[in-house]
Parts: structure tokens; sequence; C-alpha cells
């Protein structure tokens, strides 16, 4: 069973790990935590491959609206 983070999966592209370093950064009152943490991904992961997993995270999101 995988983890999960609010519903998103730990795993790279799930979304989990973003959003789990948007609440941390949250805590320490960063004014904007999502830039932060996109800026961080970009950076380890290359600008092609986090476009490519926000892509797929879009999809993802747009299929399971579909399906409820």
């Amino acid at each position: 069973m995988s983890q999960t983070y609010r519903n998103k999966s730990l795993r790279k592209g799930g979304g989990g790990r973003f959003m789990r370093l948007e609440d941390v950064f949250k805590k320490k009152g960063i004014n904007n935590p999502g830039a932060l943490a996109a800026s961080i991904g970009r950076a380890k992961y290359g600008k092609l491959e986090f476009q490519h997993m926000s892509k797929v995270g879009r999809h993802r999101q747009i299929m399971e609206k579909k399906n409820k």
C-alpha cells in the first residue's frame, strides 16, 4: 500500500511531496510557499521533467472529476 499525504501519493509526480513541502513552508511563515516549493522542484528535477509531472497531475485531476 503506497503512502499518501492529504490524499495525494508520495511517489514522484503524485503531488503529495509537493503539498507536504508547501505545508512545511506555511508553518515557517513563508509568504508564497507554493512558489518556493516549485522552485525547489525545478532545481531538483529540471524544467522539462517538472513540467511533465505537472501535466500528468492536471490530467489525473480531470479524469478523477469525470469519473465521479
